[in-house]
Order: C-alpha cells, then structure tokens, then sequence
C-alpha cells in the first residue's frame, strides 16, 4: 500500500500501551525536516494523521494495528469540540476511523442507462470490466468463533435482512438468523429467545444462527459479542474502532459550536472559523460542514431518526455554500476565462476562500482547493445516497446540477497543464499555483474526490451535462489528474516515514516529477509535517476507502 502503509508503520512506533510519544520521526534524508509541536495532542494534526490506520498495513501485524487504531479513537474520542481547526477534524477523523465513511461509501445509488454503479472503474474501449464492488467490511461475530465474514455487495445496516450479506456495516455487530425469511444485524442474540425491539405483531424466538458469506450459517450456544472493535480485516479490508464513539454526536457537537444561520429569512447555515489564516467564514470551513453533513446522510440507513434532521443540515450547508458561489461572481474569482459554470453559468462554482461571518462581506479573493474539494466531497456522497430514496427531498436536483457542475469548474479553473502535457496537477487556487516556483500544497489534492467527479460526469452526463458524451469526454483528463497526484506525492513523501511537508514546488522531468523546498504560505514552515501537511493523510484515506479496488497507490 504504497502512500498509507509507511504512516501505519511509523505510527506503530509512536504507541505504547495506549500512549502517544510527543513527537513523530524525522528521516534526515527527505523534505520533512521539523515535526510540529505536541501532535499527538493537536487534533488537526493527530486526527488526519491517525486515519491512515483504516487501511490494512503490510508493514505492521492485524491484532498490532487494531490496538493501533483503538488507541487513537481513544485520544480522539479525549477531545471536545472547542475550536475551529483542532474542532472540526475531531469530528472528521472519528467518522473515519469508526466506519462512517465506510458506509457513506457503500451505499449504493441506481446504476446509470448502461447499468454501471457510479463508482465503478472506466471500461475503456476495447476491454471488458466487472462492476466494482467495494471490500465489504466484516463486524464482530461470536467470541467462538474465528470465521471472517465477507458478503459478496456489500454490508447490511441493523435495520436490513443480512442474510444476503452475511456481514454488517456497524462495528459490534453480527448478522443473526431469526428464521428462514428474516436475519438482522444484532449487538448479541440468545438462541430461543425474542427480540424486544421486534414489532410486537412479529416478536417470536430467534434461531441466532450467525450467518456467513453467501448465506451460510454458524449455529452457535455462546452468542456474547464484543464492542469496540473488529474482526482483523483481510488485505484490502478495512479497519475501524468503536472507542472513538459516534459520529452522529460529533456532527451535532460541531453544528452547535462552530456554525449557525446569520442571514435572516435564509436557511443558509455558515461554519464559522478561527485561528492561523482563518477568521470568519471560509471555504475550508464551509467545506468541512458540506463534507461531515453529506458523509453522514449517505452512512446512515433510511429509518435512521436523526436522517431527517441530518438532511435539514446538509441543504442547509449547501445554501451557506451556494450563497458564497453567488457572492463571488463581481471579480476576482479567476474563473471568468474557462466560464462559470453554476446556476445557468451565471456563477462561478468555487468561492472566494474567505467572508465576514455574515457571508455577506468578501475577505480574501480566489478559490482555494482544499475546501473546495471537500465540499465537493459532501455534495457528491449526499447526492449519490439519495438516488434511491423512495420520496427524495425536493433540493435533490438542484444540489446534483450544482455538484456536477462544481466538478467541471474545479478541472477547468483549479488545474493546470504541464509543458508538455504529460501531467496535470492541482494549483493552490484558482488564481495561484502550479508547477515550478509557484508553489504547490500536496494536502490540497483530493484523488478520491477526483475519482467521484469522473464517475459522476460520467453516469450524470446526460441529466446535468452539456452533452450526452461530456462526462466520457471529461475521464481520460480526470485520469491524468489522479495520476499526477500520485507522481506528486511519490516525489514529496519521506520514504521511511511516511510524512509530507506542508509546501513544496514541483518540477516535470520527463514521465517523472521532482520536489524540492523553497516555498511556504499560510504562516506554516514549507519543510514541516503541520497542520497543512497531515490532511493529505486524510485525502488519501479516503481516496481508499471511496474506491478500495481501484486506489492501489493509495
């Protein structure tokens, strides 16, 4: 596992007995030079750092590496939501590691006209490519037993028959026969006896046969569960940790601390920021609201009874969002030149980065990609969750048209060529950077986000495109993007540990490309693994967990 495998490693060697040692490696013979201070404790560089542990490591044991990624729920789960940067990636990194994400990503949406899930790999002309079906992660099963279980499409929520699964999305749970028509996902279950959750008109004895791949059965006398963690996952599994705690509760902790609705008459809600460059609303943290609201609609199953509140928050971060899109459009948005594309083409669809606390008064002009990209993020897996709803909610189509156009400018207006063509990389903003001395930020590329806009313009095309063929048109170059962000951090990351600074400039030579020092932004040292750098761990985590079949190098 090419990017994640090394920060597992690493990590490994920073733990002992549930401790963190203050500070992580430097390898004397990479760009990382300085460790920002007390990581463990600063959640924005812990949390992003840590989700690197959802994906199995060939470099450290399965029962080493889930006492890993208990340990780092248990210090994050430590952590209140008290400020914006350290606040927001509590919340986001415990819907990493606790599986939240995971199922975002499992969720299934209605194939498009040729009968391709939205997440499924190009099928380039000429080749023939089965439908992608991501690594379904197995929960728990009985203390007495030993099986792995792993369903052929995907898990079950509790409130799903399992029986075609065999396996559950929830940690702590396993997939329990009640008789030969119904099994559901279940904590525990005592054979011969009923279920007092059941409806009463259907409340009768469970056989509490647990059941495995394909539908097979284990019957079992001793039924006792664990919490908290997981069966160890095969390669290309995924890990995840019940001691980080829900992400439910950390997404209304950081609605309550960080955001509210300024503007009166407008369900617009804003996230409000503060610390090092940050101060009033900015895309980053727009981005982040978009992201945790729309990660958590897509993960939970339809008789959830938070989705109806959660679906609220998610259109109510949209209009926040969009209000900002539409405020950028008099100048500076450096997107006049490929053409807006939001709204009929009337607005740019990446905002300038910052506004007053009102997301009335313009700050800081041009669009930067981090946040951008993360908003994309929430729209997409909100969007591609509710392509199955039985009654959508009324702004589905506004906020697909918004999130498939959002893509199209993201490509056009915040990426740019190399010289010769061979590469196309992620600038660090849609008025700034690129290649060479312009400066890059590896944090800011997002190759599962990349992965999503291909396969949506692709599937989406013909409802949101310009034509029937644009999302086909768009692939190749989508393709190439992710390519070269991979070439990217191959070229900036510390070999023996793992790390990435917070800036660089990157240079093509030939199929290859090289990073040297020499740039900064932000106030954050260039040659630190900071609060810039640790995200990309995060990016890539997620890139895997989007698309485990697909992202090799992640």
């Amino acid at each position: 596992v090419a990017f994640l495998d090394p920060v597992a490693a690493h990590l490994e060697t920073r733990e002992s007995g549930g401790s963190w040692a203050e500070s992580l490696r430097i390898d004397d013979n990479c760009l990382v030079n300085s460790i920002h201070p007390s990581w463990s404790w600063n959640m924005f560089m812990a949390g992003p750092t840590f989700t690197s542990l959802v994906c199995p490591s060939n470099s450290v044991d399965e029962v080493r590496q889930q006492a890993l990624i208990d340990a780092a729920g248990a210090r994050v789960a430590s952590k209140g939501i008290n400020d914006y940067y350290s606040g927001s990636w509590v919340a986001i990194s415990t819907i990493t590691l606790n599986g939240d994400l995971r199922r975002a990503a499992q969720r299934r949406p209605a194939p498009d006209g040729a009968g391709r899930d939205w997440r499924e790999p190009p099928v380039w002309e000429g080749s023939h490519t089965s439908p992608l079906r991501s690594h379904p992660c197995p929960g728990p099963v009985a203390t007495t037993t030993t099986t792995t279980l792993e369903g052929p499409g995907g898990c079950s929520s509790s409130s799903e028959d399992c029986r075609g699964t065999g396996c559950c999305l929830d940690a702590g749970y396993t997939c329990y026969e009640k008789n030969e028509y119904w099994a559901s996902c279940r904590q525990s279950c005592q054979p011969g006896e009923e279920n007092p959750t059941d409806d009463p008109e259907y409340r009768s004895p469970w056989t509490c046969a647990i059941i495995g791949p394909g539908g097979s059965t284990t019957t079992s006398t001793t039924t006792t569960t664990s919490t908290g963690t997981v069966v160890n996952p095969a390669p290309g599994q995924v890990f995840v940790t019940g001691t980080v705690g829900s992400g439910k509760a950390r997404l209304f902790e950081f609605i309550n601390a960080l955001s509210d609705q300024p503007i009166p008459g407008s369900g617009a809600r804003a996230v409000h920021s503060s610390g090092g460059a940050a101060g009033g609303v900015v895309s980053e943290s727009q981005g982040y609201g978009l992201l945790l609201t729309g990660a958590m609609l897509a993960s939970l199953g339809p008789s959830d009874a938070d989705r109806p509140k959660i679906l609220d928050y998610t259109y109510e971060m949209f209009l926040g969002w969009r209000r900002m899109c539409e405020r950028s459009k008099e100048d500076g948005s450096c997107q006049d030149d490929e053409g807006f594309q939001c709204g009929g083409k009337q607005f740019p669809c990446l905002p300038h980065w910052k506004f007053d606390d009102d997301l009335t008064g313009i700050i800081g002009k041009g669009a930067a990609p981090d946040g951008d990209a993360d908003a994309l993020a929430g729209m997409l897996l909100a969007v591609l969750s509710l392509e199955k709803a039985s009654a959508p909610p009324s702004w589905l189509d506004e906020v697909g048209q918004w999130a498939y156009d959002t893509c199209k400018q993201f490509y056009m207006s915040s990426t740019v060529s190399s010289s010769s063509g061979n590469h196309r990389i992620v600038k660090l903003g849609s008025c700034w950077g690129g290649w060479g001395g312009q400066g890059q930020n590896p944090s800011y590329h997002a190759p599962g986000v990349y992965r999503l806009c291909r396969n949506y313009m692709k599937s989406y095309d013909v409802k949101y495109g310009e034509t029937a063929q644009e999302g086909e048109n768009f692939e190749s170059k989508w393709n190439k993007l992710i390519s070269t962000t991979y070439k990217m951090f191959g070229a900036t990351q510390c070999d023996s540990t793992g790390l990435i600074p917070n800036w660089a400039k990157i240079y093509e030579e030939g199929q290859s490309l090289r990073a040297e020092m020499g740039f900064s932004g932000s106030g954050t040292p260039g040659a630190e693994y900071g609060s810039e750098a640790s995200r990309a761990v995060w990016r890539v985590a997620l890139d895997f967990l989007l698309f485990p079949n697909e992202a090799g190098e992640a």
